[in-house]
């Protein structure tokens, strides 16, 4: 894999929706890189230690064949089956594009301290900047020298 991003660490954000096959509430999971906090989107591949750390934090992600985006990548599911796809994901007022602050409030943020190396695209938006703001990064767990490295 060649990656399109890399960074020291990343953010799994987990926000509230519905689904728009079943209008079950789900989950729905995306990525923030902390140096320019981008918001990962379109996921078509991960490095193994990233991709773990990300399931283990949002399992109803799954690998689906999008006509939309013209790849398959690692989009939100509901359990009935459901795909979610990125574009609706981040619409104005959607789980990932939200609008006001009680809409960046309601957005969870888990730090994974591991390097990423990914094959994505990157979703700017300042409201990324108040959400890193309000749930900083913490200190890495382990000294740089055990860390491991990207390649």
């Amino acid at each position: 894999m060649t990656p399109t991003i890399r960074a020291e660490r990343f953010a799994v954000l987990t926000a509230k929706g519905l689904c728009h096959a079943c209008q079950a509430p789900i989950d729905e999971e995306g990525w923030a890189r902390v140096d320019s906090s981008g918001l990962l989107t379109y996921v078509e591949q991960l490095d193994p230690l990233s991709h773990s750390e990300w399931l283990a934090r949002a399992p109803w992600m799954r690998r689906v064949s999008s006509k939309t985006a013209g790849c398959a990548y690692l989009a939100n599911t509901c359990r009935c089956g459901a795909f979610l796809g990125d574009w609706y994901l981040a619409e104005p007022d959607a789980p990932f594009f939200p609008t006001t602050p009680s809409g960046v409030a309601a957005i969870a943020v888990a730090w994974v301290d591991v390097p990423l190396r990914a094959r994505a695209r990157v979703s700017l938006s300042g409201w990324l900047d108040d959400l890193i703001a309000r749930s900083p990064p913490p200190p890495f767990a382990s000294s740089p020298a055990s860390r491991p490295r990207l390649r």
